[in-house]
């Protein structure tokens, strides 16, 4: 089976066509989408240090807090040596108006205070990423770890003594609505509904296509641990409902490095564990370059160095790169 894990490295250098909007100034703003996120940059120059974004749909406008941010998908930095505000949007954040999981409209407003008066923007973008999806892709960010899963596959042939015991709630509850289950380390925590889930700050969406989990880094229900000498936090979430005599059972793993990455020798280096699912074959290695993934004889063929050392994926990127 397919797996995919994108790992993304951000460089300081590039260059940017521009997007238009009426009102920002020409050049101010650029607007992209990238295989697996929209991104929106706004110069500072423009927006100043305290620039206000929300995320608007059918229902409603909704401000884009640090805490909301985390919970349905977006990450928004400050990059001053850079001289823009950037926003990253995943394409199963929750405000997307999502079409088969092939065409996504992203509505955004952005709010600028200058001299005590506030002006509004409207920002909006179509994307249609050309990147297939895998079965099951993980998306590491800075703020929130978001797992998705093709809603078709099947359960796993063989079941290990790990996925019986996350039977055993599942039998022992009496609503058929769906609940979710965390295992932390050996222990299995009781289940909770999924709106009590929800309170806690933990996503969940279903798309024509997919089941997406996403949380934020550092909750009760994760755990941390250390593998290869790299710090890793984990969550292990089981989604169930049971149906008459029957237990629907859907295994959501997100795991991801914590490694702050270092530099040696005129490279700066990230490492991460090998993605959590040994039992699954066929896994393949993008790298992400600016929003762009690409295989890895590509990322090398721009003198990144890439390489498994004892299970441990590591790239190096040099500090001359393009």
């Amino acid at each position: 089976m397919a797996f995919g894990f994108c790992l993304g490295v951000s460089l300081l250098l590039s260059v940017w066509s521009t997007a238009k909007c009426s009102g920002v100034p020409d050049g101010a703003l650029h607007m992209e989408c990238r295989d697996r996120y929209f991104m929106i940059a706004v110069d500072l120059s423009f927006t100043g240090d305290e620039p206000l974004f929300e995320a608007v749909d059918g229902t409603g406008v909704y401000a884009i807090t640090r805490w909301y941010a985390a919970q349905c998908g977006y990450s928004i930095r400050l990059l001053p040596l850079l001289g823009h505000v950037e926003l990253r949007a995943s394409y199963f954040s929750c405000h997307t108006d999502n079409k088969d999981d092939e065409v996504f409209l992203f509505n955004f407003n952005l709010t600028v205070t200058r001299e005590g008066r506030e002006d509004s923007y409207a920002l909006n973008k179509t994307c249609s990423p050309s990147l297939p999806w895998s079965p099951r892709e993980i998306t590491c960010e800075e703020n929130y770890m978001e797992v998705s899963v093709r809603s078709e596959v099947a359960c796993p042939a063989r079941t290990v003594k790990d996925d019986w015991s996350s039977l055993k709630p599942a039998h022992s509850s009496t609503t058929s609505d769906w609940q979710v289950t965390f295992q932390r380390n050996e222990e299995q925590l009781p289940p909770m509904a999924l709106s009590d889930a929800r309170k806690k700050g933990y996503a969940f969406g279903l798309t024509d296509g997919r089941l997406v989990f996403r949380t934020l880094y550092g909750q009760p229900e994760s755990f941390s641990t250390e593998v290869n000498g790299v710090p890793v936090e984990e969550v292990h979430a089981t989604l169930f409902s049971r149906q008459s005599w029957v237990v629907l059972m859907v295994d959501l793993v997100t795991a991801c490095s914590i490694y702050e990455g270092s530099y040696d020798s005129g490279y700066m280096v990230w490492r991460t564990p090998e993605v959590p699912y040994r039992s699954l074959h066929g896994t393949q290695l993008n790298i992400g370059l600016n929003g762009e993934l690409v295989a890895q004889p590509v990322a090398e063929d721009r003198h990144f160095v890439v390489g498994n050392i004892n299970s441990t994926v590591q790239i190096s990127v040099p500090l001359t790169a393009e």
